[in-house]
């Protein structure tokens, strides 16, 4: 009898640490790519949980096993869950935000492309600053941070432990959509600024000098100005995402440790 309480709990605390690891793992930026089979994906967040129960069972208080309760904490898991994914992959969100900008000014905001990892429609410098994103993700090992996130939050927080979602929780993740706007801002601007004068100088010889086309000269213009201004920033693009991906981090952390 007290074999199969001991299965039984072993059981419900397996489900609720599978719950949040699946859930990041549905959403978080590199893992949640369709690239990534299902059954992969699905094979993976049971490994970790397996692997994981162990360390979570001794700090975990005894869980409530009524239906309802219990229901509320896979629940919150989930929650939980989504909300560090959601906090990596906005990120990449407003790197197609700033290629949608940087499109339309250089004439491509008609030419999108397929993206394999999440089966969309996305601009085409989009398409190429979220590959150099992804790029610097990986080498600067932001995968493996985001689950090392998840494997602390445990620590913090174990399964069945959460009462409520604080409202600092929902400041932080505001305050991270504000910064993303802000870097999605930050990244189109210089092209954006750039062809904004190209069109400034097509108008003023379009007013002096009537006979030139300067509809027909002015799209390959804004092209090569725009791809030259693109490699010229592209440094500091660099740069300015191993500072986000470090905002991105914190901002994880203090989520999580807002819920103590």
């Amino acid at each position: 009898m007290v074999d199969i309480i001991f299965l039984q709990e072993g059981l419900h605390l397996f489900l609720l640490v599978l719950a949040r690891i699946s859930a990041m793992v549905s959403v978080a930026p590199f893992w949640s790519s369709r690239i990534i089979p299902m059954q992969v994906k699905i094979y993976f967040s049971i490994l970790t949980s397996a692997v994981l129960l162990p360390l979570v069972w001794e700090q975990t208080p005894t869980l409530m096993l009524g239906p309802s309760p219990y229901i509320l904490m896979v629940i919150q898991e989930t929650v939980f869950g989504l909300i560090l994914g959601i906090a990596g992959v906005l990120l990449f969100n407003a790197i197609h935000v700033a290629g949608q900008i940087i499109d339309t000014q250089m004439g491509f905001g008609m030419v999108n492309v397929l993206d394999p990892q999440s089966g969309t429609q996305i601009p085409m410098m989009g398409n190429f600053y979220y590959l150099i994103a992804l790029l610097l993700f990986l080498i600067s090992d932001g995968h493996h941070y985001l689950l090392q996130a998840l494997m602390g939050s445990f620590n913090l927080l174990p399964p069945g432990t959460m009462i409520s979602f604080p409202i600092h929780v929902w400041q932080d993740l505001a305050g991270l959509f504000t910064k993303i706007l802000v870097f999605a801002l930050q990244i189109a601007l210089p092209v954006a600024g750039v062809l904004f004068l190209s069109d400034l100088a097509l108008g003023i010889i379009a007013r002096t000098v009537p006979q030139m086309n300067v509809f027909v000269l002015g799209i390959p213009i804004k092209i090569i100005v725009g791809v030259t201004t693109i490699i010229v920033v592209l440094p500091l693009y660099a740069v300015s995402l191993r500072f986000l991906f470090r905002q991105i981090f914190d901002t994880v952390d203090l989520m999580i440790q807002s819920y103590l």
